[in-house]
Parts: C-alpha cells; structure tokens; sequence
C-alpha cells in the first residue's frame, strides 16, 4: 500500500540516522541501500535490471532539466518474451527527487566503497564489486523487518508493483505505464496496479 511504501523509505532514512551516530562502519552500506531501493522504486526495476545498473546507465534529458542526468534509465537486461532474449528499453524518471537522491549517492557514499576506476557498477559491495542479487535481496528483507512487516510477504519486486499502481494513482496513462514497465501486454501490466 502507499502506507507501507512510505514507512518503508521513512525507515530508511531513520536507519542511515541511526548508523551514523551508532555504527558508522556500516553507514555506507544502509546510505547505498536507500539509493538503491529508491532508484529501483523510482524506475519500476526488476532485480535483476537493478543489479545491472552501471553510471553510465542513466541519461539526461533536456526537456527534464530538474532531473538532471538521472531523468532516464537505459535497461539492457530486460526481460523478453517468449524466449526471445533481453529486451532493452528507457523508463523515465516521473520522481524529481530522484536527482537529490542519486546526486548524493554518487558523490557522497559510492566514493567510500573504493571501487576501482574501471568498474562502473552503481552498486558497489564491501568486497570493492558489485552487489550479487541474492544480497540485494537479503538487504531488502532486513529493512522489511524493520519496518515491522511479515518478511515472507515481500520481496523487492513489489517496489516494481508499488511503482505502477502510484503511477495509476497519479493518473499516468497505464498504456505509458506498461512502456515503462517493459510489458507487451497491458493485462501483464494491470496485474501490477493494486
């Protein structure tokens, strides 16, 4: 629900406040995870499309410029259909705060984890590479759990499903919606729309 989404990135935030005054060794990690769940909430990312992402993946748009350079994502790992293979696709950014979000993350946090220049992976691990999707995962379930959720009941696809059903709320076009998703079926999509 829009009340869970909201408590779920408002605990976020509370934990980045809590580790930086009780466990700044791992403050990093709770500061990429609040980019990271939001870039996948504000994009509608699969798992796997976030695991991918790299900082050469967003793109500026000059019609947008209160986005700055993150007002699009280029997927290229999509998912296809019926066999036929990664289907890349653009999704645009319909969250401003996106560039706030990512600004910092890319200046601020990113540089700590001492990733070699030639990796551009956006979400770097403690290990100085990129996040494996089975610790992205185990990162979302812990903050689920501290929000006081059923974890069982969640996975970080539903960051997926709460990004279409606000963009139904806000009366986005569900056909614009669907593009985004990278679904050829509007039915495929409206299964998303809670």
């Amino acid at each position: 629900t829009a009340e869970e989404c909201n408590q779920f990135f408002q605990v976020m935030e509370k934990v980045v406040e809590i580790a930086a005054v009780e466990s700044p060794r791992n403050l990093r990690q709770y500061q990429r995870d609040r980019a990271m769940f939001f870039t996948y909430y504000t994009f509608g990312l699969r798992l796997s499309e976030g695991w991918a992402l790299n900082l050469h993946s967003f793109a500026s748009n000059p019609k947008l410029p209160a986005y700055g350079r993150w007002s699009a994502v280029h997927i290229f790992n999509g998912k296809g259909s019926n066999g036929s293979g990664p289907k890349p696709r653009t999704v645009q950014a319909l969250i401003p705060s996106i560039r706030d979000m990512l600004d910092w993350y890319v200046e601020d946090t990113r540089p700590s984890f001492k990733v070699p220049d030639d990796d551009l992976c956006m979400w770097p691990s403690e290990r100085r590479q990129r996040m494996g999707t089975k610790a992205i995962w185990l990162r979302y379930k812990k903050l689920v759990e501290a929000c006081g959720f059923q974890t069982e009941l969640f996975c970080p696809h539903g960051l997926r499903h709460m990004f279409s059903s606000h963009q139904a709320q806000a009366d986005v076009p569900s056909a614009y919606t669907s593009s985004q998703l990278g679904h050829c079926s509007m039915a495929v999509a409206a299964e998303y729309m809670h």
